[in-house]
C-alpha cells in the first residue's frame, strides 16, 4: 500500500538577487499555502539571480494549498504572483540522486595534440 506523502520542500530555480528571504516568506504567507519553515538562498554563479529552497512545516487546508499540492504532485509548477505582473515559478524540490552528483576523480592533465596547419 502506498501513501501519498505531502511535498515538504519547494524550489525556486531563479529569482532576482534583490528579493530577500523575508519578502519570499511574506508572499507565501499571503497566499496561505502552508506554515513556512526555513528559506535557504543560494547564489546562481555568474548571474544576478539566486535559487531558493523552502521548507513547508505543514500544509494548510485552503483551496490554494490544495491546488498547489495537486500541481506539485503532478510534477507541474505553481506560480506565485508577488508583484503584478512579476511571478515566481515554484517546483517540488528533488535532490540530486547519487548518479547525478559529480563523482570525485583524481586530478589529471589533459593532453591535447597540436593542430597541424
Amino acid at each position: 500500500m502506498t501513501t501519498n506523502q505531502p511535498i515538504k520542500t519547494l524550489f525556486i530555480p531563479r529569482i532576482d538577487e534583490s528579493i530577500s528571504a523575508s519578502e519570499i516568506r511574506v508572499a507565501l504567507e499571503t497566499v496561505r499555502i502552508g506554515d513556512i519553515g526555513a528559506i535557504q538562498v543560494f547564489h546562481n554563479h555568474n548571474t544576478t539571480t539566486n535559487r531558493i529552497i523552502i521548507t513547508i512545516k505543514q500544509w494548510y487546508s485552503t483551496r490554494n494549498a490544495e491546488i498547489a499540492q495537486q500541481r506539485l504532485a503532478n510534477k507541474q509548477d505553481i506560480k506565485i504572483i508577488y508583484r503584478e505582473p512579476w511571478f515566481w515559478k515554484i517546483y517540488a524540490y528533488k535532490p540530486r540522486s547519487e548518479t547525478q552528483q559529480h563523482k570525485q576523480t583524481t586530478p589529471t592533465i589533459q593532453q591535447t595534440q597540436p593542430q597541424q596547419a
